[in-house]
């Protein structure tokens, strides 16, 4: 008899997201819970991939947790990537959350008209848990301004390579 301890490792890409305070959410935690289910279901759409492959959670405390997205299936499917690397993919992802909550035939559904969630937008078999608290109400101007937004791509030439930022970062 030998015990024998098993491990596994694997890479996939993630979204790591921090909401500021001047993106206008309402209701704190329940917002930015209801904004991360919008954008994993416009991310699925975007891409066309099963609701399984893309996992999504809440990280952190209080009234303003952050968010991570990740690539859930075997090996990495490389769409998170393509968010951030490419501005009109991530304008497009932007566009199909806001479609996915507050478009019906091509017009904006009055907020007066508008149930917190149903199975055809933002609720699915993964989030169950979350149900009681998904409500579309809290987050149409912070995806109208997200919808608006552009992505920018910063980067550092005090460094001349990953490996030594990280060094850097970490010693921070």
């Amino acid at each position: 008899v030998k015990r024998i301890k098993l491990f596994t490792t694997t890479t996939a890409n993630a979204l790591y997201i921090q909401p500021i305070k001047s993106l206008p959410l309402k209701g704190g935690s329940a917002g930015i819970i209801t904004l991360m289910y919008a954008l994993k279901r416009a991310i699925e759409n975007y891409f066309q991939v099963e609701s399984n492959e893309i996992g999504a959670t809440i990280m952190g405390e209080g009234d303003m947790p952050n968010m991570l997205i990740y690539e859930a299936a075997e090996g990495s499917l490389g769409v998170l990537s393509q968010v951030v690397e490419s501005p009109s993919v991530y304008n497009a992802v932007m566009a199909e959350a806001f479609n996915i909550c507050f478009m019906k035939n091509g017009e904006e559904i009055p907020e007066e008209e508008l149930i917190p969630a149903s199975y055809d937008d933002l609720l699915s078999y993964y989030n169950q848990h979350n149900h009681q608290i998904i409500d579309r109400n809290l987050i149409r101007d912070a995806l109208r301004m997200l919808k608006e937004s552009n992505v920018e791509i910063l980067t550092t030439k005090s460094f001349n390579s990953y490996d030594e930022q990280y060094q850097a970062l970490q010693a921070a």
